[in-house]
């Protein structure tokens, strides 16, 4: 295959992206629209990047609007490129389309979809029965793989949070492996959450011990009943917190309880219950700390619980998207 075959191929699958954006943004989601949308996102790894780069120039695009509609020069408006149709692209709504784009790259991902053995959707739960006998209740929007090859038994949370039963087994113990730590037990019950911003590890009753280093920082902390542990993937920062054993895992019972958290991290796990996507532009807002109990079976009320009391408004965009300001 030449150079220029493949040039040719890129370009038209670029044209590809840049339609879909524009479908996207101006048709009423139906899903038909969605299921079309994810077949085509999902036919390659190369389906993948190429939206995960269109989105990353909308956004840019998005900047310049208000240029670009002012300048009425030729020579300007032809170097917007044969992928754009320019008055389609720029009197579409900017924002609106990120929130596509943020929603299909990053939930969920190619790999995640791939790696998977099982996987749960948005407000949806599962109750899982592993080979040796323990449970998972597996949360919304999250995902697990596991290996119980060889003799041993691991679970690899991939994304989301899960509540683990554990079997005893003292000749095998059970692993449950994040991006950031590898929690080993015996025989117990815990719940583990992984976020853009680290991992929680919440325990009920037994012992873990969790290990690993994170941001250059060795962690080794063994687990008691009531503890909750929250590390951070940037900076390997471990926080302490004792909660009442009922609270261990609250989400199973729609509640969400979090500690000294951030806004944006919080919104994070909201956005698996809420059938909308959710953005939140406002950086500062999102990195505002915050402590409290949202109610998850009303996420819109949870999002307005959430950011009301730091000067935060919610604004909808008809069924389809959340954006959350701090003005």
């Amino acid at each position: 295959m030449t150079s220029d075959h493949l040039e040719d191929e890129a370009r038209a699958l670029k044209q590809e992206a840049f339609d879909w954006l524009i479908r996207l943004n101006e048709a009423v989601e139906t899903p038909g629209l969605r299921k079309e949308f994810e077949t085509w996102l999902y036919q390659s790894a190369e389906h993948g990047r190429t939206w995960e780069k269109a989105c990353r120039m909308w956004s840019s695009m998005g900047t310049a609007t208000a240029f670009y509609e002012r300048s009425n020069v030729p020579a300007q408006r032809r170097s917007r490129g044969r992928f754009l149709r320019p008055r389609r692209v720029f009197a579409a709504a900017a924002g609106i389309a990120m929130v596509f784009c943020l929603a299909y790259v990053t939930l969920p991902s190619l790999l995640l979809r791939y790696e998977a053995d099982y996987q749960t959707d948005v407000a949806e739960t599962q109750n899982i029965v592993l080979e040796d006998g323990s449970t998972v209740t597996l949360g919304p929007a999250s995902a697990i793989a596991s290996d119980f090859s060889f003799g041993s038994r691991s679970v690899r949370l991939l994304e989301g949070e899960a509540f683990f039963d554990v079997v005893h087994d003292a000749s095998r113990p059970f692993h449950v492996v994040s991006r950031d730590l590898d929690v080993e037990v015996l025989g117990t019950a815990f719940d583990v959450r992984v976020s853009e911003e680290g991992t929680d590890i919440g325990l009920e009753r037994g012992s873990v011990q969790a290990s690993g280093s994170v941001a250059g920082k060795e962690i080794n902390e063994r687990l008691s009943p009531g503890d909750l542990v929250t590390v951070n993937r940037n900076d390997g920062t471990l926080t302490r917190e004792k909660l009442s054993l009922a609270d261990i895992g609250a989400w199973r019972n729609g509640r969400l309880i979090v500690v000294d958290a951030t806004i944006g991290s919080t919104i994070e796990q909201i956005r698996r219950y809420h059938p909308s996507w959710i953005a939140v532009p406002d950086t500062g807002l999102a990195e505002r700390k915050v402590s409290g109990v949202f109610n998850l079976a009303d996420p819109d009320k949870a999002l307005v619980a959430l950011v009301a009391p730091h000067g935060g408004h919610v604004r909808k965009l008809s069924g389809l998207a959340r954006i959350v300001t701090g003005f």
